[in-house]
């Protein structure tokens, strides 16, 4: 039961796979039978790639020396997995020749950093730049390409009526889609939770209350988090999933709410902003009303 994955190919027999462990087997999503006997080809692990994983063997093979290297794969049952992987060549006692590889999964890693690397561009931007609608399209551009979301949405919250708007909406591969019919009914669910201060997420959407109103707009997976400014709700970031269920990480969880606080610093940062630009109109308006004696 290592956490390395570890996978022994036959060099001497088309590199047909010779014995894995069992973290090969959940890495790629196949049973040790379904791979013992079958070369890459055979098991239709990596579509696309097998004549050049092969090449890549039998060169580390006719080297003879250890090959290191970090790939992102493909595989059809488990998703796209980063790994650190070793290829190391073996000579048996009887002579035949195998190829050791070992598959370190560090997708939870990369995925941190590149979130951490978003969270940090995301809050440069803010610097840069106090008009929010800026700061809103360059936020969810980020986040759609980091959680390969379809749909991210920005409702506001109204203090005096309780209600919410939707303000801003980007899309990634979905088609456009409208809220209004729906849009009461779907905040009134999520109301509760978001006063709370408590994230949303749903992978299975019609599997879960939010079927029929979600039904229209194709929504498999959401996650909702709640913007604060500073104790009043502001409102709330919703990234939907069309294409595809997506089953929420910690750390996909931690990269909404990093930007639900970052939105909130923006929009705070834009009012201040606002609100030097009304006193300093005020202040013009006040000295060019100003009549100044001709004696002086």
């Amino acid at each position: 039961n290592l956490p390395v994955a570890v996978l022994v190919k036959n060099a001497d027999d088309d590199f047909r796979y010779f014995l894995c462990n069992p973290a090969y087997c959940r890495m790629t999503g196949r049973t040790e039978a379904e791979l013992i006997g079958r070369n890459d080809r055979e098991t239709g692990l990596f579509p696309g790639q097998e004549e050049r994983l092969q090449q890549l063997d039998a060169r580390t093979i006719a080297a003879n020396r250890v090959n290191q290297t970090v790939e992102v794969l493909h595989f059809p049952d488990s998703g796209q997995r980063v790994v650190e992987r070793s290829k190391i060549p073996l000579l048996l006692p009887d002579g035949r020749r195998m190829l050791l590889i070992t598959y370190q999964d560090i997708t939870k890693i990369t995925n941190f950093i590149e979130s951490e690397r978003v969270v940090n561009d995301s809050l440069a931007q803010m610097v840069l730049d106090d008009d929010f609608q800026n700061n809103i399209d360059y936020i969810f551009a980020a986040l759609i390409k980091q959680l390969k979301s379809d749909r991210v949405t920005l409702l506001v919250h109204d203090q005096e009526t309780g209600r919410y708007r939707l303000a801003a909406q980007q899309l990634g591969n979905a088609a456009p889609y409208t809220f209004d019919n729906v849009l009461e009914t779907f905040c009134a669910m999520l109301d509760q939770s978001l006063r709370a201060n408590r994230l949303t997420t749903v992978s299975d959407v019609p599997g879960s209350p939010y079927c029929d109103i979600l039904r229209a707009g194709g929504v498999h997976s959401f996650i909702a988090a709640p913007i604060f400014t500073g104790n009043q709700l502001y409102g709330a970031i919703l990234v939907g999933f069309i294409a595809r269920r997506r089953y929420f990480t910690d750390i996909d969880e931690g990269i909404v709410c990093s930007t639900a606080n970052i939105l909130a610093l923006a929009a705070i940062r834009s009012r201040q902003s606002e609100e030097i630009r009304r006193a300093d109109r005020e202040k013009q308006m006040i000295l060019n009303n100003i009549r100044i004696p001709l004696w002086l």
